[in-house]
């Protein structure tokens, strides 16, 4: 089962040199965040590890996300034990949530931090190995229990 789920992003239109309304000029391909920063039109991981080092991770919710709580039963079919593939998790809650619920999940996420918060918050014992093939770029953080599997990469 693929889960995805993200909240609305404002993109702003960086075609050609624009004026904010405190008449900020801002160049094409970035924009200004809610923040008042000016960011690059496209996401990178650098934008989300920045975002993460200054803990502007607002988009994590306390619990599980009301959509998915709504609506697993139509995104297992009913089924139990079933693996769960997250991309760009994070911390989420939504993993401790579906392990509790009796599935194995499998995450990805780019920004280290996210990965070790997860497994830090939750009090999840885990080992972390090096991906093969991704050597110096890849590390797979796995619940001593085999429920979670979050690769960072």
């Amino acid at each position: 089962i693929f889960f995805r789920y993200a909240n609305a992003l404002k993109c702003v239109d960086m075609s050609a040199e624009s004026k904010q309304s405190d008449g900020a000029v801002v160049p094409p391909g970035k924009y200004i965040d809610k923040y008042g920063n000016i960011e690059d039109e496209y996401l990178t991981v650098q934008h989300w590890a920045t975002r993460w080092e200054k803990r502007r991770i607002g988009f994590h919710l306390a619990e599980p996300n009301p959509g998915l709580c709504k609506n697993l039963h139509h995104l297992t079919n009913g089924a139990s034990a079933l693996k769960i593939f997250v991309p760009l998790c994070g911390k989420s809650v939504d993993l401790k949530y579906l392990m509790e619920l009796g599935h194995k999940v499998v995450g990805v996420e780019a920004v280290q931090m996210g990965v070790e918060e997860f497994f830090a918050d939750n009090n999840i014992p885990f080992s972390k190995q090096p991906v093969a093939g991704l050597e110096g770029k890849g590390v797979l953080y796995q619940s001593n229990d085999g429920m979670c599997a979050l690769y960072c990469c």
